[in-house]
């Protein structure tokens, strides 16, 4: 007789086990340790996932913090396009604590000097974070916070931050920083600093409060001068210039000359001299479209023999 699918097998019931008898577990008992098991699991430790750090690269994010703008001569500022609030996880964001003496919250930094400290604009730690304070602020579609202006080593700096915004769980704004002098063929380092705050990671659930940062490199400016030694006689005490070339589709320029090297020996291609401070200088302005600055007369002390000629030129990026 053929056997059917549902015939039990012909061995030992299942509470039957070497020679002794297994009680069966009743309902309630099962339905107790369920709930044991519930009540541990709800006890273990979450993994929780944190927030990211300022000064990293967010992890999967094609959209990273850069420069959006190079300076160029024609349009001289520097934008830097970063995130400063992270929402992801255990929100990430920047504390008022002071970066620089007297002055509350990050800072930012223009080849290692200090310009500003955009507390209102960077730094939004009520509580746990402000986000919600954040939110309010998406698309402005302007200029946004303050102006932020300050002198250093005779350069004017301007910082703005311009219509922030939100992509990916993070807050980002554009920073535009502005130089009135502005070396040619040189990179500029834009750095901001502050202490960060990342809420509730494995390592600290209450949170971690470090210094963090990111550095920024820009382009240099193309060198509108290109290589310009200018020829010149010399008399006793004195010296002229006889052939030299200016770049016409710029200006006003302004060429200074001195043969004091002490101006030059933390030069290093980022400082900038007013003229009318450089010790045994000479200097006079062209308008554009001048070409040359042929008969500009240098004096110089003779005593000591043999001296280096130095010049630095300078466009007036606020006409012409």
């Amino acid at each position: 007789m053929k056997e059917n699918h549902y015939s039990q097998p012909n061995f030992s019931p299942p509470q039957v086990a070497r020679g002794k008898q297994c009680q069966s577990t009743p309902p309630w008992q099962r339905r107790l340790l369920a709930f044991l098991l519930l009540v541990m699991a709800l006890a273990v430790p979450r993994q929780t996932y944190a927030g990211a750090h300022f000064g990293n690269i967010y992890d999967g994010d094609t959209y990273n913090s850069r420069i959006k703008h190079h300076p160029t001569v024609n349009e001289p500022w520097i934008t830097v396009c970063f995130w400063f609030y992270d929402t992801w996880g255990g929100d990430g964001y920047f504390l008022h604590d002071q970066t620089e003496p007297g002055h509350d919250g990050p800072a930012v930094y223009v080849d290692g000097k200090y310009i500003c400290s955009p507390d209102w604009e960077l730094s939004w730690a009520s509580g746990d974070g402000n986000a919600s304070g954040l939110e309010d602020q998406r698309k402005y579609n302007g200029w946004w916070g303050g102006t932020y202006t300050r002198n250093v080593d005779g350069v004017n700096y301007t910082v703005r931050f311009w219509d922030p915004g939100k992509k990916n769980g993070q807050f980002w704004v554009d920073m535009v920083i502005y130089m009135d002098k502005m070396a040619v063929a040189t990179e500029h380092e834009i750095k901001i600093r502050g202490k960060w705050k990342l809420n509730g990671d494995n390592s600290n659930p209450g949170g971690s409060i470090q210094w963090e940062e990111r550095t920024f490199r820009t382009q240099a400016i193309r060198n509108i001068f290109s290589s310009d030694s200018p020829y010149y006689e010399r008399t006793y005490g004195s010296l002229k210039v006889t052939r030299s070339s200016l770049n016409t589709s710029y200006g006003p320029t302004t060429v200074a000359m001195t043969t004091d090297r002490s101006y030059y020996n933390n030069y290093s291609g980022k400082r900038y001299y007013e003229p009318s401070t450089m010790n045994q200088a000479v200097y006079k302005t062209y308008s554009k479209g001048a070409s040359s600055y042929n008969g500009l007369t240098l004096s110089y002390n003779e005593e000591g023999g043999s001296f280096y000629l130095y010049t630095q030129k300078s466009i007036n990026l606020n006409s012409g």
